[in-house]
């Protein structure tokens, strides 16, 4: 299954999030799991869900590792998240 994942740091971004979904919709992800929330791992509920239900053979669209976080080590560990699952992530870009 092909899943997508946006993330918007605050209410004020939400016409910016909106505008990300439209695009993991029409790049092809199925399901697209969204939220606003800080930098906080524990409070990326969507994102946490995304990754624990993700099976070998899934994809993760991303329109940017900066969606997972702007700590490029918290990244790594999210990525490797996904791959020990099975799963691909793959970054859209314009």
């Amino acid at each position: 299954m092909i899943y997508g994942y946006a993330r918007k740091s605050s209410e004020i971004q939400k016409p910016m999030l909106l505008k990300n979904i439209e695009e993991l919709n029409q790049a092809g992800a199925e399901k697209v799991y969204c939220e606003i929330a800080s930098e906080s791992r524990e409070e990326k509920q969507a994102l946490n869900e995304l990754i624990a239900g993700l099976k070998s053979g899934d994809e993760v669209y991303l329109l940017g590792f900066n969606h997972l976080s702007r700590n490029e080590s918290e990244v790594k560990s999210i990525l490797e998240e996904i791959k020990a699952r099975g799963a691909e992530t793959k970054v859209l870009t314009k």
